[in-house]
């Protein structure tokens, strides 16, 4: 801002705007204009708390619910190759790294967190649906329209986690019983659909190992009959090298269709860019060359111990030349059985897994306080309301003050410029108190110095 002028008989010395004032010649602008300043305040607060006054009111209520942790089932059933009975009884042995398969299969989506899922249940149609039809609240928004009322819901409610992991259902409505209402009954459905939500895919993954299940039934039965017959009919005996590499196998054969198990659950929800579906398919590749790697070391194995052997009597024992070649068909069709049994024992308990998972009617969200009808309305809140309207008017006032003096300065200083005569020329001269500023000389009319000394 331009300082004052300075009068020296008649000659005005006028200072070039620098737009520079102490804290202390702000503070002297303001205090002139105390009383607009305090007026504009004094008229904002009580413009806000009538505005105030006359909103309606709305009640906040809120239900907390804690997430209940589903138990783990099928953590100790053991999967494998049966340890020495044949046929489908022998499924309980040892197995190896697939014991918590059925647990990791069932236990997991792998596809959203807890939170994710539920807020997706708690946006959805399902549950506005059932909300507004189960407490008529067509008529408590005053519509005709489902939709309409459905939306009015949505408005009102929302669901959100503390940071404790609690989830609360909060519900601001007009009238304190209904926002109550609202939310308890938002509670009970959300439990229900996150109930059908778990049980749902419990129930795939329980009929895709019954169709598995089913299928390997049939594998087992025909690898019996065909190691039967191949016994009978070439009077071949199974060693003890033959049975152990054969349950070796099946070990290892087990573990891969465990975890094919797995990975085709886990399809059924997660990506294909899943982290956990890398690891399987890694798992599954090594697994299997394993397997193939056994079965080389096998073969050889026979066929170097059927070299070495002579049968006692062609009647009941086969032609040497045509050992190697039985031992290895016998050994195949030995893993084939012990591979088939590991499966089926497997495949038997994850489906009991799946069905107690299924079967089990526990609630999956526990309410820990219900919403009960507040006493006060939590909006609007007068006093913030007039308080943020009295600091935005103060801070509007004191900008106002500055701006207009501002504005009278410059018009002052346009008004001494116009009162020079026609054809006088102003000069910059250095300032005689050594600062070194420029300053504006120009002789002034008399009556020019008695209008700036009023």
């Amino acid at each position: 801002m331009p300082r004052s002028p300075i009068l020296d008989g008649n000659v005005i010395q006028r200072p070039i705007p620098d737009d520079s004032l102490t804290i202390l010649g702000y503070w002297r602008i303001i205090y002139r204009a105390r009383r607009m300043i305090v007026g504009l305040v004094v008229s904002s607060v009580m413009v806000a708390g009538l505005v105030s006054k006359a909103m309606p009111k709305l009640y906040e209520t809120k239900t907390t619910l804690l997430t209940v942790k589903e138990e783990t089932l099928g953590g100790g059933i053991s999967f494998g190759g049966g340890g020495g009975g044949g046929g489908k009884s022998g499924g309980g042995g040892s197995g190896g790294g697939s014991g918590s398969i059925a647990a990791d299969v069932l236990g997991k989506s792998g596809a959203a967190s807890q939170a994710d899922v539920l807020n997706v249940l708690f946006r959805s149609r399902a549950m506005a649906m059932a909300v507004v039809q189960q407490l008529n609240l067509m008529n408590y928004y005053e519509t005709d329209s489902l939709r309409g009322a459905m939306g009015a819901f949505q408005s009102e409610a929302s669901l959100q986690q503390t940071p404790n992991k609690a989830f609360e259902i909060v519900v601001l409505s007009r009238d304190p019983k209904m926002a109550a209402e609202i939310a308890n009954t938002a509670a009970a459905n959300l439990d229900r659909l996150n109930k059908e939500y778990n049980t749902s895919s419990t129930k795939r993954m329980r009929i895709f190992i019954e169709a598995r299940l089913a299928e390997k039934s049939k594998k087992l039965d025909e690898a019996e009959n065909m190691l039967k017959e191949f016994r009978r009919t070439q009077r071949v005996l199974g060693d003890e090298q033959t049975s152990s590499g054969a349950l070796a196998a099946a070990d290892l054969h087990g573990q891969i269709v465990g975890l094919q198990v797995e990975l085709a659950g886990l399809r059924e929800f997660a990506t294909a860019d899943h982290p956990r579906i890398n690891q399987l398919e890694a798992q599954i590749k090594e697994l299997q060359g394993q397997l193939d790697r056994m079965e080389q070391d096998q073969v050889l194995g026979i066929a170097t111990k059927n070299r070495k052997r002579a049968p006692l009597s062609k009647k009941f024992y086969p032609a040497f030349e045509e050992a190697p070649a039985l031992g290895l068909s016998l050994l195949r069709l030995n893993r084939q059985v012990k591979v088939e049994e590991a499966v089926y024992g497997m495949l038997v308990g994850m489906l009991e897994s799946a069905r107690i998972t299924e079967a089990k009617d526990l609630p999956t969200l526990q309410v820990m306080d219900s919403a009960l009808p507040p006493d006060f309305p939590s909006k609007p809140t007068p006093l913030k309301y007039m308080g943020l309207a009295g600091v935005s008017a103060l801070v509007f006032g004191i900008l106002l003050t500055l701006f207009l003096d501002h504005l009278d300065r410059l018009r002052a200083y346009e008004a001494l410029r116009d009162s020079l005569p026609a054809g006088e020329s102003e000069a910059a001269v250095i300032d005689q108190n050594g600062n070194g500023s420029l300053t504006d000389v120009s002789p002034v009319p008399s009556k020019a110095v008695e209008r700036m000394h009023g």
